[in-house]
């Protein structure tokens, strides 16, 4: 790892990652998730030294921030269900990576991701229980390792709770599941301290974000409809984003 990471970089140049940073924060702050996908893509092009673990720190001070102010509408119980399918997840996705061609794996998720969407756009709603949790729970952890985009599959089974349950439970969910990731990221050496104090220069705008997402999801709250096709509208795009990324880099035989 370069523990001397370059971080010289213009004001002008950091005020444009501030500004990914911000919107990004809204986004999840208001609708529950879709922080890493707003975020890492621009990121990836604009600054790809905070991928993943610098946007990672970023995203679990969302996390935690949601899920203390939070704590009183984080159903335990969905959580444990979709928490009991992470660990399994997480090692069937470190197999898939190791073993499977990585570009048609994550082509299919995306595909299984926007046909989700189709079904719940078109009025089905999965029941919130723990035979649609667990395997959501597994395909969030399979999806975050192989594509980086965990959030669609427990935000399509949750999309039917009210706005403060889902929010904030999807919030906890996401500090738990990016602890994970982050440490695993640490044993495998590709996060250090350098990483980290990254991460840290990255507070200010998300601090900035949560503000600012408080008078957006007091609006969603009324609007439960729109709140619920900006989660669908949200998952799709990830699982567009999720294809166009296999695609354009499908290694040419």
């Amino acid at each position: 790892m370069n523990e001397m990471m370059a971080v010289d970089l213009g004001w002008w140049h950091w005020l444009v990652t501030y500004g990914i940073i911000v919107s990004a924060t809204v986004l999840q702050a208001s609708v529950g998730f879709g922080f890493g996908l707003l975020a890492a893509p621009l990121l990836m092009l604009w600054q790809p030294e905070l991928i993943p673990g610098s946007l990672m720190v970023a995203s679990l001070s969302l996390t935690v921030t949601m899920s203390i102010r939070g704590w009183r509408w984080v159903r335990g119980d969905l959580l444990f269900w979709m928490m009991l399918g992470v660990l399994p997840g997480l090692w069937l996705g470190a197999q898939l990576v190791q073993h499977l061609a990585p570009h048609p794996m994550a082509f299919l998720f995306g595909v299984l991701v926007l046909g989700a969407v189709g079904i719940s756009a078109a009025g089905w709603h999965p029941p919130v229980r723990k035979q649609a949790l667990l395997p959501a729970g597994i395909c969030a952890a399979v999806l975050s390792v192989t594509t980086t985009m965990g959030g669609p599959p427990v935000a399509l089974v949750l999309q039917s709770l009210p706005s403060m349950l889902f929010r904030h439970t999807l919030a906890m969910f996401f500090t738990l599941t990016g602890l994970l990731t982050l440490l695993s990221l640490a044993a495998i050496e590709r996060v250090g301290w350098s990483e980290i104090a990254l991460g840290v220069a990255l507070l200010p705008p998300v601090g900035v974000g949560i503000v600012l997402a408080q008078r957006v999801s007091a609006w969603l709250d009324q609007r439960r409809e729109l709140l619920r096709w900006a989660i669908l509208t949200i998952a799709g795009l990830s699982g567009m984003v999720v294809m166009v990324r296999a695609w354009l880099t499908w290694p040419v035989s």
